[in-house]
């Protein structure tokens, strides 16, 4: 019995929790014992088994709320650590490292969870009343694993990755990353295994927050979002993506369906360059070479710089919300209202738009296709509807005009 002790209150409460020990082994219950604080500490790192939340106290049923089997599996103990790791985080040349002290200091939580099934998801958590954000453990393909909880309105979500101030390297092997590194209550990867494990039977989205050094956030969806197993190389498929906040486009696009690489396991498909090499972190990387403008459009594993200014591509990248708006739109034909030379059938993009351009599409794809449009028709304010106007999407967004332009060229020599 595990002791409640209520401190000043005059009384004395517990609640008897199963012995240390291999529960799977198990064969009959007696409820007994005396007051005690050792439950938490002998049972590992796995919450206490509270005895009153089993719907019938028998070995049988602690066999099944503990997914008992004849082969048990073991969880590796490789993975994320609950205290950040004494880590030498690499900065720009130049920069002043930021103190390694994580931001978020959330306190540690663990959660009994509903008597029908131990909980699989921080959905499940936030659905049996958990609403506070914090690091929860979950039992998932038979075994436990903790993670941390983003608690929203009606909504749970398992953080996989955070970057805060460059306290932790992300320039890392295979099998660092495939194990999970760093800090839950700060910057961390939670492992490209238990990032198979979770999606590997589909049905879950995926949601990406962004924070520039000028304050500005943007919040980007992808409603399909799976990982590959490693034989696969751990490879990134997402679609059906949109802006919950903020105009910050799809940098992941191009990278769905790309291998994932690290510094010593290179497998994007630039001949004789490693991108994770070259860009300091494991990425699904496509290409890094000399057309790297049109296959490199986000990296948020980069290295860490403790300012905005970076060389092109380096640091933590998401180019859509803060760069380039005319990659997409290069080695497209140029239309106008009379000559349709786009790629959307049945419709007219300068035409739709009101001016002549290199469009790519316009139809229901469009944020993947359409983020600048210089010629548009033009508006005496800056609210419009998406897209129109003068447009340059990676700056101010698809539903903002801007007051003006000017175009420039000269010679490259």
């Amino acid at each position: 019995m595990i002791d409640l002790d209520s401190r000043g209150c005059g009384q004395r409460m517990g609640r008897f929790v199963l012995p240390p020990g291999d529960p799977c082994t198990c064969t009959g219950v007696r409820l007994g014992g005396h007051y005690h604080r050792y439950a938490p500490e002998m049972q590992g790192q796995d919450p206490p088994l509270y005895m009153d939340m089993l719907p019938e106290v028998t070995a049988e049923v602690i066999g099944r709320w503990l997914n008992c089997t004849e082969n048990k599996p073991v969880e590796s103990t490789l993975g994320v650590t609950e205290t950040a790791p004494e880590l030498t985080s690499k900065v720009a040349p130049g920069s002043t490292p930021v103190a390694s002290t994580p931001t978020d200091t959330t306190q540690v939580i663990s959660i009994t969870p509903e008597p029908s099934m131990p909980p699989a998801d921080c959905q499940v958590i936030l659905d049996a009343g958990q609403s506070a954000s914090g690091v929860y453990t979950i039992r998932h393909a038979g075994q436990n694993m903790q993670v941390y909880c983003r608690m929203e309105l009606g909504k749970g979500y398992i953080v996989f990755q955070r970057r805060l101030d460059g306290s932790v390297s992300f320039d890392r092997t295979w099998q660092e990353y495939a194990e999970g590194f760093g800090n839950l209550t700060g910057e961390f990867w939670l492992g490209n295994q238990k990032l198979r494990s979770l999606t590997r039977n589909w049905g879950r989205d995926m949601v990406i927050n962004l924070r520039a050094f000028d304050g500005e956030e943007a919040r980007i969806r992808y409603e399909d979002f799976n990982v590959d197993s490693s034989e696969n190389k751990y490879k990134l498929f997402v679609r059906w993506f949109s802006e919950d906040g903020g105009d910050a486009g799809d940098s992941l696009w191009t990278h769905s369906n790309e291998d994932f690489s690290t510094l010593d396991k290179d497998h994007d498909d630039t001949v004789g360059e490693n991108c994770a090499e070259k860009f300091h972190g494991g990425w699904w990387y496509k290409r890094c070479g000399s057309d790297i403008s049109h296959r490199f459009v986000s990296n948020l594993n980069g290295l860490y710089y403790n300012n905005a200014t970076v060389d092109d591509y380096m640091g933590i990248q998401w180019v859509t919300w803060k760069g380039d708006s005319l990659w997409t739109h290069s080695n497209e034909d140029f239309s106008t209202l009379d000559k349709d030379h786009d790629d959307t059938v049945g419709e007219n993009c300068a035409e739709k738009f009101h001016g002549g351009w290199w469009y790519k599409r316009c139809g229901s794809d469009i944020s993947h296709r359409f983020v600048s449009n210089l010629n548009g028709l033009y508006y005496n304010n800056a609210t419009v509807d998406d897209y129109m106007g003068i447009q340059w999407v990676t700056w101010k967004g698809k539903a903002v005009s801007l007051k003006g332009c000017e175009m420039m060229t000269r010679p490259k020599w």
